[in-house]
């Protein structure tokens, strides 16, 4: 808060700095990045300041500018270095940098990172779903006399696909059941270990399941319907 004082550790010692000013919310362009304890709170104090407290920093590694007009980013920037070029007659040593850039390189990675999270989530359901079907094939297989006998009763082609769906459904339905407790448990004991709050989103939670039942009815149809399609008399004689 402003008003207090701080203590930092320099090469020659603890000093004590007095905070004049707090920077609002949405200032800071790493803001929801840095929530963290492992990151450190970024300080901003005078050029002066810091060359006493830190005597062999003679040179500056970057400047930051704020611009109220943010459509004039990249001209004030191709400006600032057209300046530094010019006052020390040097070429090729500078570049501007802005926050939207930033973001964007950030944006870019994020998304690199989420397309290959996509291609192993969609070649994991694709592997999953095989298990189910074969699973559910070997479930015919075995009840094919049970078939044959609920056939012979009265029973219709779509109360043997409900029947095998039903069975698809519940089978995919608790797996992700289990699935969203094991992350919200392995999400809460990482949480603890890099001191990052766990955030559940009921919202993602609910797509997750809903994904699993349908993951039950799109790879259920086939087993559903080759057991529909068996012929009761056969069944009847299979042994």
């Amino acid at each position: 808060m402003t008003g207090e004082t701080i203590t930092l550790k320099t090469p020659s010692g603890t000093v004590s700095i007095k905070i004049i000013g707090v920077m609002s919310s949405g200032e800071n362009m790493f803001e929801g990045i840095m929530e963290s304890d492992l990151i450190p709170v970024m300080i901003y104090m005078p050029i002066t300041t810091i060359q006493q407290l830190y005597p062999n920093s003679e040179k500056l590694a970057s400047i930051e500018v704020s611009v109220v007009e943010k459509d004039k980013l990249r001209e004030v920037g191709k400006r600032i270095v057209q300046y530094l070029e010019m006052k020390h007659g040097s070429e090729d040593v500078y570049i501007a940098q802005n926050s939207a850039d930033i973001q964007k390189a950030f944006s870019d990675v994020l998304g690199v990172v989420s397309s290959i999270l996509l291609v192993i989530a969609v070649i994991t359901l694709v592997v999953g779903g095989i298990g189910i079907v074969n699973i559910l094939l070997v479930s015919v297989t075995e009840r094919i006399r049970e078939i044959g006998i609920r056939k012979a009763l009265g029973a219709q082609k779509k109360d043997i696909i409900l029947q095998f769906l039903t069975e698809s459904i519940l089978m995919t339905g608790c797996a992700g059941l289990v699935g969203i407790f094991l992350g919200i448990v392995a999400g809460g004991i990482i949480s603890a270990l890099i001191d990052i709050p766990p955030v559940v989103d009921l919202k993602v939670i609910t797509l997750a399941f809903l994904g699993s039942v349908a993951l039950g009815i799109v790879f259920g149809v086939y087993p559903a319907k080759r057991a529909a399609d068996l012929d009761p008399i056969e069944s009847l004689r299979y042994e």
